[in-house]
């Protein structure tokens, strides 16, 4: 079986500035990339040592995977 050396979670979320506030202000987590530069955000990178997670604005995840329109955000 093959050993896992990184998993990145690709989370949607509601909004993007919003959960990079949090993940950087409440979990410590430092923005390692932002697009477009400036608001509206529709992805960022956070990351905390060897741990990354992506976070992406829900418009372009429906664009990009039609299936993800009925379903709600979240687990």
């Amino acid at each position: 079986m093959p050993h896992v050396k990184k998993l990145t979670p690709n989370l949607v979320v509601s909004n993007v500035e919003r959960s990079v506030a949090f993940y950087c202000d409440v979990l410590g987590f430092a923005l390692t990339q932002k697009v477009p530069d400036q608001s509206p955000l529709v992805f960022a990178a956070v990351q905390s040592g060897d741990v990354e997670v992506f976070l992406n604005a829900p418009e372009p995840a429906i664009a990009e995977y039609p299936a993800f329109k009925s379903r709600p955000i979240g687990g």
